[in-house]
């Protein structure tokens, strides 16, 4: 009996450890711009979830996709852009104001652009991340507190729906941001925090009070 006690509360204890380490994984994942980036181009262009960061030398500006792809549809050919910023520049006096208005509108010409699917693969990630995140958290406590329920379903269940979703999701949007340049560190802690939030799932959904109908069947 001493044994069987011992290794509950060694899995609720892993249980709550690994459903903090995730939660902190996940709600970094959803907040990150670092999901896709382009380490090697001049402008320093970064991909989150639902937002972009493009730094020219100390210069940053954030905006997000939905945005961008506002502002995509109505510019000027490339080259004409190009030829007014510099005048302007020229005009000013001043070349940084030019150098910063060119890298601007070489990223709002990206042939891949944020795309209508990348916009909607972003923020299905990041809500379910959100969602995943908050079941997860609420399944530790409950645990703790010996209150778990099971109906209509308990949110080990949507936790690891919602981690389910955010996979797909999540390795739906790196693969299109990534004809930006590589894979962010972003994404490499989304999947590992993923495979722990699975293993946290598991491990408190063993201590589920017990259900006299799925149990105990007529």
């Amino acid at each position: 009996m001493t044994d069987e006690t011992s290794r509950g509360h060694g899995s609720k204890l892993l249980g709550t450890v690994a459903a903090v380490i995730a939660s902190m994984g996940f709600l970094y994942a959803s907040v990150s711009r670092q999901w896709a980036i382009d380490p090697a181009g001049e402008t320093r262009e970064r991909y989150g979830l639902r937002e972009r960061v493009l730094c020219y030398e100390d210069h940053c500006t954030i905006k997000s996709l939905a945005q961008l792809a506002r502002e995509r549809s109505g510019k000027e050919p490339l080259d004409a852009a190009k030829a007014r910023a510099e005048r302007e520049a020229i005009n000013a006096g001043d070349l940084r104001p030019g150098k910063e208005a060119m890298a601007e509108l070489d990223s709002a010409q990206l042939p891949f652009g944020p795309t209508a699917p990348l916009r909607a693969f972003g923020w299905i990630t990041a809500i379910a991340l959100w969602i995943a995140m908050a079941t997860l958290l609420l399944s530790a406590a409950l645990v703790l507190r010996g209150t778990m329920f099971y109906r209509p379903m308990s949110p080990t269940t949507m936790s690891l729906l919602a981690q389910l979703v955010a996979l797909i999701a999540g390795c739906v949007f790196v693969a299109q941001a990534r004809a930006l340049g590589t894979v962010g560190p972003a994404f490499w802690v989304f999947g590992p925090s993923i495979v722990v939030g699975i293993i946290a799932a598991q491990q408190l959904a063993k201590f589920r009070p017990p259900d006299p109908y799925w149990d105990n069947p007529p």
